[in-house]
């Protein structure tokens, strides 16, 4: 009996990641393209009213699913954050709750956090290695089993409801010597600006606003969003816009740079007046903006450079350079050099880091 319970769980919370993060999708899509100012103000509010009322209750279910309309409807009004947290979140608690062995109960936890990133952006590979890499830190054989099958079950239960393509359709890279030569460098620097990002961010969350003045911050923070927009309009929502600048347009030097710090800053500041969101796809930007600085500057391919520089930051944020290569590559399905070349820096930087992680466990 033991077996078919597990399975049966299994496939109840992949269903479930899936269905949440389709659904998901499609509520931040709706609310985006019907947004105005006026209308960003009175989401931010809402928003911010559901985080209010959420202060100091246990975190039952209905808190969760709270909290994760909260950050959707504040992403969707323009907010400079990641909406891939909520559905992760939403996938982990119903998991939580859903009858299996206590013995695995943690594993089917993590792999729904995992699988519920999978079905937003159709990367199940990436869910899976997030669940292993960033959320379980040890590659469990347990975990390993229940990440892959969550996340692909998730995956394929979006596909009806939010299409089963790449996320970014994204030109071909061109292979020459200048990009190859400036592979390493974009690295460096969108690894360097990750660095940077992630002590902001963890500063910015630590000192958060809370409490009633979080009716007032959230929707000042959404207001100087869509002020910088005016100027800089990619700067909203979760990096999307400014990853399509990046690999679509040829972006001068000083418009991607004015993009990566101002995506730095904003999200920072809808951190620090008690938004919550996810930094991935924001972390992602500001590494790709990077990337497609430095191309700009040089006159070599945006596309390799904007991805190298994507993938650099979010393995810095999230720890993680296996997962952040994956999550490049699934969301973007580039030429077959730009993913021998990314997997061949990502693999032997994880095998390392993983080294390192077990000499520290073992002093």
């Amino acid at each position: 009996m033991k077996p078919l319970a597990i399975v049966s769980s299994l496939v109840t919370v992949g269903v479930a990641a899936g269905l949440i993060g389709a659904g998901m999708t499609m509520l931040v899509h709706l609310i985006e393209h019907s947004t105005t100012w006026y209308f960003s103000m009175f989401l931010a509010v809402l928003g911010a009213s559901m985080w209010w009322w959420l202060r100091g209750r246990n975190h039952s279910l209905l808190h969760v699913l709270v909290d994760a309309t909260a950050q959707l409807i504040v992403v969707g009004a323009g907010a400079s954050l990641g909406r891939e947290q909520a559905p992760r979140q939403v996938a982990s608690a119903i998991a939580q709750r859903v009858w299996i062995p206590e013995t695995y109960k943690r594993h089917l936890s993590i792999a729904a956090a995992g699988a519920g990133l999978a079905a937003v952006y159709n990367i199940p590979i990436a869910g899976a290695l997030y669940a292993i890499e960033v959320l379980g830190r040890k590659c469990h054989p347990t975990l390993v089993i229940f990440a892959a099958l969550a996340s692909g079950i998730a995956t394929v239960t979006a596909w009806p409801l939010i299409g089963n393509h790449a996320f970014y359709s994204i030109p071909d890279a061109a292979m020459n010597t200048t990009t190859l030569l400036l592979l390493l460098p974009t690295m460096l620097l969108g690894g360097g600006l990750g660095w940077v990002f992630s002590g902001l961010a963890q500063r910015q969350i630590h000192r958060r606003v809370s409490g009633t003045w979080l009716m007032l911050s959230v929707p000042s923070a959404v207001v100087v969003v869509l002020l910088v927009a005016e100027v800089l309009p990619a700067v909203t929502g979760n990096g999307q816009l400014v990853l399509d600048l990046a690999f679509h347009s040829n972006l001068h030097s000083v418009e991607a740079a004015a993009l990566l710090l101002a995506k730095l800053a904003l999200t920072c500041l809808c951190l620090r007046a008690g938004a919550r969101g996810g930094v991935l796809t924001p972390s992602l930007a500001v590494g790709g903006a990077a990337g497609a600085m430095l191309a700009a500057f040089v006159g070599a391919d945006a596309v390799a450079l904007a991805l190298f520089g994507g993938a650099a930051a979010l393995a810095v944020t999230q720890r993680a350079p296996l997962f952040a290569a994956m999550m490049a590559i699934e969301l973007t399905h580039p030429d077959p050099w730009v993913v021998a070349s990314m997997l061949g820096f990502a693999i032997p930087a994880s095998a390392l880091l993983a080294r390192r992680q077990s000499g520290q466990a073992r002093r």
